[in-house]
């Protein structure tokens, strides 16, 4: 049976709320008596509601918080529309990035015999460092290292501030489908070079 978003999220423990608020500064009083609070209207952090882990402590005025429910409404297109299958999901250090991994139903196929699996993953992140990324790799994604090693061999990448316009799930599913056809096109050829090229021994 295959894993639905919502049961994604409650499997991986990705149901928690993250709130925004500004940062406080504790000065000693001009009087010489006391602490004076300096609220930011500049400097704001995020945490979470559930642990009151802090996530992020850097974050400007114009950052805007994106629950992770909307952040994988995306994937409600994808599972429903585009036919993929969900894969895997999963967070991070404590909530601080959170991430989904899609299979695409048909392989790659490699000089018309071997196949090579396809994967799209949906990520963000609750720190401030990390965007709203939808991209496309051919590693599982399942923990931070496999994270790591699809974002860095990523040949197309599609990033999302996190404003508050950061939303829009059907131009985002329409987007990320597309780049999806060229990048399986763009992969498929580049195997099938390989596959042809000769493999010489060296003495």
């Amino acid at each position: 049976t295959e894993m639905t978003v919502e049961q994604a999220v409650k499997f991986a423990n990705l149901d928690f709320i993250v709130e925004k608020a500004p940062n406080r500064h504790y000065m000693p009083s001009l009087s010489g008596q006391g602490i004076d609070i300096i609220t930011s209207d500049t400097s704001f952090f995020t945490y979470r509601t559930d642990t009151n882990k802090v996530l992020g402590d850097r974050l400007g005025s114009s950052y805007c918080v994106i629950q992770n429910e909307q952040a994988f409404s995306v994937v409600d297109s994808l599972v429903n529309e585009g036919g993929l299958i969900l894969e895997s999901a999963g967070s991070l250090y404590d909530g601080c990035t959170v991430f989904m991994c899609l299979r695409m139903k048909e392989p790659i196929k490699v000089a018309g015999y071997d196949t090579v699996m396809q994967y799209i993953v949906i990520a963000s992140g609750h720190d401030g460092n990390t965007s709203l990324l939808a991209f496309f790799t051919n590693t599982r994604v399942v923990c931070n290292n496999t994270l790591q090693v699809a974002l860095k061999g990523a040949v197309q990448k599609h990033s999302i501030r996190h404003t508050a316009k950061a939303m829009n799930r059907l131009d985002e599913a329409i987007k990320i489908m597309g780049l999806a056809t060229k990048n399986t096109k763009a992969v498929a050829e580049a195997y099938d070079r390989m596959a042809r090229r000769e493999m010489l021994r060296h003495e």
